[in-house]
């Protein structure tokens, strides 16, 4: 049924397309050009030389080792989460597949069985096939691209897999059914394009579902951020309260030690009345944990923090530098600080005297926020902390922020340490 040299041009053009949607979607593990030229030259040799030859357009087991190919090299090639590689793998072929079946509906059954379409149209048939597939696989790559920007982190790969198997049995169900309807059936064109259209209507209802999930993920992090800031905050004004009457009960104690000091020295024992002085300032010291943050909310919530962490056996030695005001929103502030640390203590779970170095430094316009951490082999880790939420939820947050501010996000683990570091373009309003 399907020869010619059209016929190979297309198969190695749907090739091609395949290949630049995959490196569209997904990061390289190697060079773009290195792995285009290879994905592209092993797919074309086994998905449409080897397995054209031996099996019909429509079989099951053609798009079985074809599929696992693809996958096969996606896996190898590229080095995002499995589940989500796997995604896109399904996604692409399902994306050819609506193609085929809405290329069928729009050509004569009769020419279809026959053959004759494709012997006497053939460069126009497989153009408008390639047109299709163009389509569709463009909206298949714009949509990962935006989805993985937006929430790859959010969820946890056991749910990946259950989205995974719904498109899917689509493919499947679309490899079964089309040849009946093709051959046997007297279903006409509006049945397979309703039905093409069904899918499509399922599957989008489906990301936005887990767009939401997603979303809904996102806002209750957030959530458990801005009531530890306002517990933090509760703590910060009680302790003004305190501190507003006992600088009242210092100031009576002032004048008694300022009284005592000055009747010594009258009396020429200087000695002692130094002696006096000292005694006084050592009892009256005051250790501030953020004499450079400049910002309360922020060095309220850090103080706060500290003593939680601390009940973990975890020290936090920081050296923040704040101005009073910046233009980034208080909320963010606290998200950023939130996850950051939040992270960095579920990665120190299990060691001990484990200590995190955070550090802050506004050099106008740019504000840097900088961790690090011990931390386990992944192996070694326990649960996350956000039940049914995947790991990089704190990082996808902080993603979002960095994007919002102008600035960026880097995270590495080296050995047994982990290092995060956030950039943010802020403009100080105050230098109070």
């Amino acid at each position: 049924m399907h020869e010619g040299a059209s016929f190979v041009i297309s198969n190695l053009i749907l090739t091609l397309f395949w290949v630049i949607t995959a490196n569209i979607v997904l990061e390289n593990r190697y060079s773009r050009i290195t792995t285009v030229i290879s994905e592209f030259s092993i797919i074309s040799f086994v998905f449409f030389i080897l397995l054209e030859r031996l099996f019909p357009i429509f079989s099951t087991v053609k798009l079985l080792i074809g599929s696992f190919t693809v996958a096969f090299l996606i896996q190898y090639f590229h080095t995002d989460k499995p589940a989500f590689k796997i995604i896109t793998v399904i996604l692409i072929l399902f994306a050819t597949a609506i193609s085929d079946v809405a290329l069928q509906a729009m050509l004569p059954k009769d020419q279809i069985i026959s053959g004759e379409i494709f012997r006497t149209n053939g460069v126009f048939v497989y153009s408008v096939y390639l047109f299709l597939n163009f389509n569709f696989l463009a909206a298949t790559a714009l949509s990962l691209r935006a989805y993985k920007r937006k929430n790859i982190g959010l969820l946890e790969n056991r749910q990946w897999f259950l989205f995974l198997l719904f498109p899917l049995s689509q493919l499947l169900s679309i490899y079964i059914w089309v040849p009946s309807y093709t051959y046997i059936s007297e279903k006409t064109p509006s049945h397979i394009i309703f039905m093409i259209c069904v899918d499509i209507i399922a599957d989008i209802a489906l990301l936005y579902m887990f767009y939401r999930t997603a979303s809904n993920a996102e806002l209750r992090a957030r959530s458990e951020m801005l009531e530890d800031q306002i517990k933090s905050q509760g703590s910060y004004y009680n302790q003004l309260v305190s501190t507003y009457t006992d600088i009242r009960r210092m100031r009576h104690d002032i004048d008694n030690h300022l009284y005592t000091i000055r009747a010594l020295v009258d009396s020429g024992n200087t000695k002692d009345a130094v002696e006096y002085a000292d005694k006084v300032i050592e009892e009256d010291q005051i250790h501030i944990l953020f004499p450079d943050c400049r910002n309360t909310v922020a060095a309220s919530y850090l103080e706060k923090k500290a003593e939680d962490l601390s009940i973990l056996g975890i020290t936090l030695n920081a050296d923040i530098h704040i101005p009073s005001n910046l233009d980034i929103s208080n909320p963010d502030l606290i998200c950023i600080y939130g996850n950051i640390l939040d992270n960095a203590a579920e990665a120190c779970s299990g060691i001990e005297h484990a200590s995190i170095e955070l550090k802050t430094n506004y050099k106008q316009p740019y504000l840097t926020i900088s961790c690090t951490n011990p931390t386990l082999h992944e192996a070694q880790k326990k649960r996350q902390r956000f039940a049914g939420l995947d790991r990089g939820v704190g990082l996808t947050i902080l993603s979002h922020l960095a994007d919002k501010y102008d600035g960026e996000l880097s995270s590495e683990r080296n050995g047994d340490t982990y290092h995060t570091s956030l950039v943010l373009k802020a403009k100080e309003t105050a230098n109070v």
